[in-house]
């Protein structure tokens, strides 16, 4: 099962452009998505009940695939973390750096 999902995400992957390692992809698309939802959440213009919650999330996701060809070029995919344990740790200090 787990070898399928990873199959189907290297495909759209792969129609996308995008010639990386799935887990990698996810890794790092997760560090970005870390960072902006708080940054966006808690922008003044985007607070409380001016905009709803999915409108966030899909400005986060937009940005998220805008900023990523940048992040690549920046980061080589074996520095991205791929243990489920240093991934949380290092999302939790991108959300620190978003809500600041």
């Amino acid at each position: 099962m787990e070898s399928t999902i990873f199959n189907i995400i290297d495909m759209i992957l792969k129609a996308l452009g995008i010639e990386q390692n799935p887990v990698a992809f996810i890794g790092l698309f997760g560090l970005i998505m870390a960072r902006l939802v708080p940054a966006i959440n808690y922008t003044p213009f985007f607070g409380g009940q001016t905009v709803n919650g999915r409108t966030k999330i899909a400005l986060s996701v937009a940005l998220s695939f805008l900023l990523y060809p940048a992040m690549v070029t920046v980061i080589p995919s074996e520095q991205i973390p791929t243990k489920f344990l240093t991934l949380v740790l290092l999302m939790i200090k991108e959300a620190v750096v978003g809500f600041t």
